[in-house]
């Protein structure tokens, strides 16, 4: 890539204007590229504005390299908050986390324990002590409670309208309304024109294709599978007169953040399962309403504003899908589920140039070549720098996850001096 380098600038065609998409968009136009946003909706009105918006590392254990990735996400996040400010999309407020039963409560303290382990900030303390924090909360006093206080919440559209204005405002382009119907390529098979449903061509040297739930659709425009599962989840908005919490909460049976002054967000994994079932959506929004209403007995009072459905975008085997594909010179991806933490270590690492050699390095956490496999074992893939491989063990994809957190090792956690991890009375911030 020629950003940065004093020669012409590269013109470059996001697909998407959700988060991870304003995100690239915008740390490109910081560096000289000639960035164009292309979405069919408006900014941020996709999936970003549907999703239940947490910035967190504590549900990332399912290895550690993926954990650090979410780690630096955080991280990036602050970085970022610093930077354009916080108002109005920033909320590191902490999250609340406990269980009805047993054997999820043991399940619970067990991964805060780990996560103590990882060094990740972590408190427990009793029912009692949360509704300290949380006076609206209706919980047994016994109850053991898990607060993350690094943990966040983000407004995703008012984030995606700041980058994409800053960039815009520094001569990026948008061009929302239309969507991407073909693009073509060059005899030796690198990327040349963007063609949008509005007639319009557009010449580019590089496209990315951040296009969320509708990623595949794009890749195969350039001849490239990319398997997305099929995964929906439900989101309900509640307008309330006030907002009786301040921080994100995963109580049991519902999943519950703060949305501004005069709104709530709700989500539930138990009712996402019902959506295949044929259940009608605004039952579902019902039953949310009301696990909620049993938690915080003082939304009672408050009303379902609006409910949707949207599809996660998930590559297949569950990692991000961010980076260059050889086989394609100038077609770039920035796929991933958790796209709200991870989109600026995503957006602050790629594309950029190597030291060596002048040449564009990207990497990607999982590399695929496009079809699912019987067994880990027979996925053969694309080259990827600096990585080619990935191994039945996952140690390739380790390497690409680390390579990826590193880069934002020196911008980490908060530190409490004196206080490890899990130690000491509730500190959870404020709302």
């Amino acid at each position: 890539m020629s950003i940065g380098s004093g020669k012409r600038p590269e013109r470059v065609a996001v697909i998407g204007v959700g988060v991870l998409g304003a995100g690239v968009g915008w740390n490109l136009s910081r560096q000289g590229a000639e960035v164009v946003f292309i979405d069919a909706l408006q900014p941020g009105e996709g999936v970003t504005n549907w999703s239940f918006a947490w910035v967190n590392a504590s549900n990332k254990t399912v290895r550690k390299s993926y954990f650090d990735l979410n780690v630096a996400g955080m991280a990036a996040h602050r970085e970022l908050a610093g930077t354009i400010g916080p108002d109005s999309w920033w909320f590191p407020s902490g999250h609340l986390r406990w269980a009805d039963d047993p054997a999820a409560e043991m399940k619970l303290l067990e991964t805060a324990e780990l996560l103590a382990s990882w060094e990740y900030r972590v408190e427990v303390f009793t029912g009692a002590e949360a509704r300290r924090l949380e006076p609206a909360l209706a919980m047994p006093g016994e109850v053991p409670v898990v607060c993350y206080p690094d943990e966040a919440w983000v407004h995703g559209r008012h984030l995606v309208s700041s980058l994409v204005g800053r960039a815009v405002e520094a001569g990026a382009e948008l061009r929302s309304g239309t969507a991407v119907c073909d693009i073509s390529t060059r005899t030796e098979g690198s990327v040349r024109t963007v063609a949008l449903s509005d007639g319009t061509r557009l010449d580019v040297d590089i496209v990315v294709n951040a296009a969320g739930p509708h990623a595949a659709n794009v890749a195969a425009l350039v001849a490239r599978q990319l398997p997305m599962r099929r995964e929906p989840g439900l989101v309900t908005r509640i307008d309330c007169a006030r907002v009786p919490i301040g921080r994100v909460m995963h109580a049991p049976h519902i999943e519950i953040r703060p949305d501004g002054d005069a709104s709530m967000v709700l989500h539930s994994r138990e009712i996402d399962a019902l959506i295949d079932t044929g259940e009608d959506p605004s039952e579902l929004a019902r039953m949310l309403h009301e696990s909620a209403r049993n938690v915080v007995p003082e939304l009672g009072s408050s009303r379902i504003a609006e409910t949707r459905t949207a599809h996660r975008p998930i590559p297949a085997d569950g990692f991000p899908s961010v980076g260059g594909v050889p086989s394609v010179p100038g077609y770039y991806e920035a796929v991933s589920h958790s796209g709200i933490t991870s989109a600026r270590s995503s957006a602050g690492y790629w594309p950029r140039r190597s030291s060596a050699g002048g040449e564009t390095r990207c990497w990607r956490t999982s590399a695929r070549n496009g079809s699912l496999p019987d067994s880990p074992g027979e996925r053969q893939v694309e080259g990827v720098e600096p990585l080619a491989r990935h191994s039945t063990s996952g140690e390739e994809q380790d390497r690409a996850l680390s390579a990826w957190s590193r880069t934002w090792s020196g911008v980490r956690r908060r530190e409490t001096p004196g206080s490890p991890p899990g130690s000491g009375s509730p500190s959870c911030p404020g709302p």
